[in-house]
């Protein structure tokens, strides 16, 4: 039974993950379970296309934004490595429709050799992961590379 459960579970995220609903989207193919956190993670490198292997970018402010609004609904520090977090609790959680949502970095002066016209980097969000505790729902994203926004 708990494995017919599980393999359940993993096409009802697959469904999920293909789909564009927003995360009341995902509560209604998870009956009874409420979404408790959202963690949207990614890695910013000095690339205007994206490539992984360029050097990382520390210490730029990432953005959370969602339709085009000039209010984030979160931010984030790149650490050394440029990686960086959100953590949104429950009442921001349902906000997140990654057909409308985003990250937005502003490149520090001087941190790359190459640079966009406006300094300005974008990746989109994607489901990777979503684990029940307790009858809630942690959902994973991640975001996809990091591209100039001016091309």
């Amino acid at each position: 039974m708990a494995k017919s459960n599980i393999v359940l579970l993993s096409i009802l995220v697959v469904m999920a993950s293909l789909s564009s609903l927003p995360m009341q989207g995902l509560s209604l193919l998870l009956p009874g379970i409420e979404i408790g956190q959202v963690n949207i993670r990614g890695d910013v490198t000095c690339s205007l296309t994206g490539d992984p292997n360029a050097p990382p970018v520390s210490n730029a402010k990432v953005l959370l934004v969602c339709a085009g609004s000039s209010t984030p609904l979160a931010q984030a520090l790149t650490d050394t490595n440029g990686t960086f977090v959100f953590v949104l609790n429950a009442l921001k959680a349902v906000l997140i429709r990654p057909d409308i949502c985003g990250v937005v970095v502003n490149l520090p002066a001087g941190t790359c050799e190459l640079y966009p016209p406006d300094g300005i980097l974008t990746a989109s969000i994607n489901l990777f992961n979503v684990v029940i505790t307790n009858l809630l729902a942690i959902v994973y994203y991640v975001t996809g590379p990091f591209l100039d926004s001016t091309v």
